[in-house]
Order: structure tokens, then C-alpha cells, then sequence
């Protein structure tokens, strides 16, 4: 049934739209849209009524065909599980609020909204498949000297070269810092003395052996450490030498190649302490014998099997010359004050080994001379003497009275005021042998009275 509209200037005019918005206020333009619908012709442009309607208009029809051309159309979405649940929230207004009140369920946007401006990494910015290129990490991270400086610190302490692993290779991030790695390892080797250097070589070895640090950043290291020699010897006057023997044992061992070292030196004749160096470095070269023996394990850097060979060869010459000074002088050779406490129980061992009062003064008078010039540490008095009692049941095998000794022994160190009244009540009183009563024989030895009452040699 067709419905009529009588409000229209008194024309009766045929409804023949069935939205809003097919309708026009203007009884002309709706008649020429519905000629226009019936010969297929396209509608009239509908006017407004006033310049705001019109302004409307014009940014709705601009911002929908703005928003239409952005979008990419994509192909059909498949119907899945959840759209029922989707539309639910939707209905409840919750899809588009505030984080706070839909808990953050729903992104904000269209679904369908292709952003076609995306940042596009350029792989060629990215260096060994790493995700950050070299500008964004010169941007982001520096070398941190004094990290790498204590780290070196601690393991010229220490000697661990898996701390140092762990504690350097966090710092390598690109090959800048890979070549300034290799050369603060190398620069503070050349401090203090030769043992040094050998625990730097052994650190860079180890950094090679990994995979953390190439030939190219070691070459790269010797050619800045030989350009800036000239101020680097003011602070470290031996450090000419040690950068020699250093570069040397490095090409011997083939880390470095000698042609690449050549190639280096060559671009340094103007500098006359880098072509001193050069210059050792080829005598070491040529003489391997000389650079074995410069890489030899020497001084605090030594195993303490070695260590405690050097400590016994200086007591026997002592108890030969008894010069106390020679000894005190040996002693600062070996830079091994952490090590010092196997000393004072080598000379408790000599005390009850020689079994001599004689004896007995004359180490107990040595303790006191290393003490009281400052070549042996305080603290190092007790965990001797603390050994020396903890081996007591292990010397009675070979040293019978040795508890008797031992007491002897505590006696005379506690009255030239090396050890404490507390120390002298560690002691063990009772052991699993009686108890032997020494006297001294003509020569001066030792001798212990038996039960029948004779008196016995103590060893």
C-alpha cells in the first residue's frame, strides 16, 4: 500500500524512500531524485539548508574518504568461538574505554587497520645477526673503563681467569670495545713486574680461546700501546721491556702473525721508543731461549709447590750463613707475602727437625728479625704455628719426641715474644704416644730418657 506526505507545500507527494536519508526537505530535488531512480540516472546533489550544514557535511564526506583509503582490504575473517563473546562486550560499551574500566581486553582501533608507515630496520645496519645496528649502540652503550680496570684488578689478585672471563666479556659489544679490551688487558700487564705480564698473556690467551676477542683486535691493541709508548713510560718506566716480551711470546705462539707485525712497525719509524720495542721484540725473536725463560712462573705468580721449594732453599742457606738480611732480601724477591704463614711453619718444621737448642735460637731469632723489619706479616704468625700443631700426630712417625720438641719450640718463640699466651695454650698436651722427657746431649742434640732410664737419640 503506497503512503502519501501532505506536508509538503499542499502537494501530495508518493513515498517511495525508505530511509531518512534517501529524503529531501526541498520537494523539487525530490521529485528530480525520484525521476533520476526511475531512468537510472545518478541522484541530485542535496542542499543544505544553511553554511554550518554545508561545513558538516564537507568534513564528514573528507574524513570518510580519508578513512577509506587508508584501510587495506583483507580477505574475509573466518567465524571463530569467541565473535558471540566479542559482541557481548561490545553491546555492554565496554570495547574503546579506558584502560581501567575494560582491564585492557580490547585494543583500540579497527581490527582490520593496516599501518603501512612502519619503521623498516635496514639489515644492512645490523652487524654479525645482532638486532641492534652500530649507531643505536654507539648511541646507547660506552666502554666502561673503570669496570674493565677493576675486573683486571681483581684478577691480577686473585690469578681466577674464569672470573675475569665473566666479569670482561659482558663488556664486549661491538669491535671497538673488543679491540679496547685487548688493549687495557695488555696496557695493565705492563704494571709492577714480569709476572704480570705472564698473567696477562694467559688472560689474553683465554679471551682468543673463546672466541671473544680475533688477532685483528689484538694487532689493532699493539699498534696504539707502541703509538702512545712515549707517555705510557712515564708512569710505567719498565713497560718498553715488558711490551716487548710481551709482543714476542704472542708471535712465538703464532696469536700474531710476524708479517702483520712488520706491517706495524713499519708505520712507525718516527716514534724512536716503538722502534726500541721492535727492536726487542726481534732479539726475543731470535733468541727463544731468553723469552722461555721470561715466561717461566715466577714470584707471587708462582704455584705454591714452587714457592715452598724457594722457602726451603732460603732457610738452608740460612742455617748455613745465618744472615738474616740475605733472607729478608730473598723474601721481597718472591712477592709472596700471601704465602708467607707457609713460612713460619717451615721454620717450626726445621726447629724439630734439626732437634737442636742451638737451632731453636737461631730461627726463633730470624721470626723475630722478619717481624720487626716489616718482610714478614703479623698475621701470619698464627696460621703457621696453628699448622704446625694440626701436623703434629703426622711428624711423630719420623720425629718421635716431636711434642716434646714442639713444646721446646713454643717456649723459646714465646719468650722472644713472637707468639701470645693464647697461642701457646693451643698446643696439643696429650697424643696418642707417652709423653718423652728430653735432655741435651754433649753435642748439643737433643736426646729423650727412656723408661729403663738411658738416654736415646730422638731420631
Amino acid at each position: 500500500m503506497e503512503s502519501f506526505d501532505f506536508n509538503s507545500n499542499g502537494y501530495k507527494v508518493k513515498k517511495v524512500f525508505k530511509s531518512k536519508k534517501e529524503r529531501y526537505d526541498d520537494p523539487e530535488q525530490q521529485a528530480e531524485a525520484l525521476y533520476a531512480k526511475e531512468n537510472g540516472l545518478p541522484a541530485p546533489v542535496k542542499k543544505h539548508n544553511s553554511a554550518e550544514e554545508a561545513k558538516a557535511a564537507a568534513i564528514n564526506s573528507r574524513n570518510r574518504s580519508k578513512s577509506t583509503s587508508d584501510l587495506k582490504p583483507s580477505a574475509a575473517k573466518p567465524k571463530t568461538s569467541n565473535v558471540k563473546a566479542d559482541r557481548k562486550a561490545r553491546s555492554r560499551g565496554v570495547s574503546g574505554c579506558y584502560s581501567k574500566k575494560d582491564g585492557n581486553r580490547f585494543e583500540y582501533g579497527l581490527d582490520d587497520y593496516v599501518n603501512q608507515k612502519e619503521d623498516v630496520i635496514d639489515e644492512s645496519d645490523v652487524e654479525d645477526g645482532g638486532d641492534l645496528s652500530e649507531d643505536y649502540i654507539d648511541y646507547v652503550y660506552s666502554f666502561d673503563v673503570e669496570k674493565v680496570h677493576g675486573a683486571l684488578k681483581e684478577y691480577f689478585n686473585n690469578g681466577s681467569v674464569e672470573c675475569a672471563l665473566a666479569d670482561l666479556t659482558v663488556l664486549l659489544f661491538d669491535r671497538e670495545s673488543k679491540s679496547r679490551m685487548a688493549k687495557e688487558v695488555m696496557r695493565c700487564s705492563l704494571d709492577y713486574d714480569q709476572g704480570r705480564v705472564v698473567q696477562g698473556y694467559k688472560l689474553l690467551c683465554a679471551l682468543l680461546d673463546e672466541g671473544h676477542l680475533s688477532d685483528r683486535n689484538v694487532l689493532s691493541a699493539i699498534e696504539d700501546l707502541l703509538l702512545e709508548l712515549e707517555e705510557i713510560i712515564h708512569d710505567m718506566p719498565k713497560a718498553r721491556g715488558f711490551l716487548g716480551t710481551l709482543i714476542a711470546k704472542l708471535i712465538s705462539d703464532g696469536v700474531i702473525g710476524r708479517i702483520a707485525f712488520d706491517d706495524i712497525t713499519s708505520k712507525l719509524n718516527h716514534s724512536r721508543q716503538a722502534m726500541s720495542c721492535a727492536l726487542e721484540v726481534y732479539m726475543y725473536l731470535n733468541n727463544k731461549a731468553l723469552l722461555k725463560g721470561k715466561f717461566e712462573d715466577c714470584g707471587a705468580y708462582a704455584p705454591l709447590e714452587v714457592l715452598r721449594d724457594q722457602m726451603e732453599k732460603i732457610l738452608r742457606e740460612f742455617l748455613l750463613s745465618g744472615d738474616a738480611d740475605e733472607v729478608s732480601e730473598r723474601l721481597k724477591e718472591l712477592h709472596a707475602l700471601h704465602f708467607h704463614h707457609e713460612l713460619v711453619y717451615l721454620v717450626g718444621f726445621y726447629a724439630l727437625d734439626r732437634m737442636r737448642d742451638t737451632t731453636m735460637e737461631k730461627l726463633a731469632g730470624l721470626l723475630k728479625h722478619l717481624l720487626n723489619t716489616g718482610y714478614l706479616l703479623e698475621s701470619c704468625i698464627e696460621p703457621g704455628f696453628l699448622r704446625l700443631f694440626k701436623e703434629l700426630p703426622d711428624l711423630v712417625i719420623d720425629i718421635p719426641a716431636a711434642y716434646s720438641l714442639c713444646d721446646v719450640w713454643v717456649k723459646k718463640c714465646k719468650k722472644s715474644g713472637l707468639i701470645s699466651d693464647g697461642l701457646t695454650e693451643k698446643l696439643p698436651k696429650n697424643s696418642t704416644r707417652r709423653n718423652r722427657t728430653l735432655s741435651e746431649g754433649a753435642d748439643g742434640k737433643f736426646q729423650y730418657i727412656d723408661a729403663a732410664g738411658e738416654a736415646m737419640l730422638v731420631a
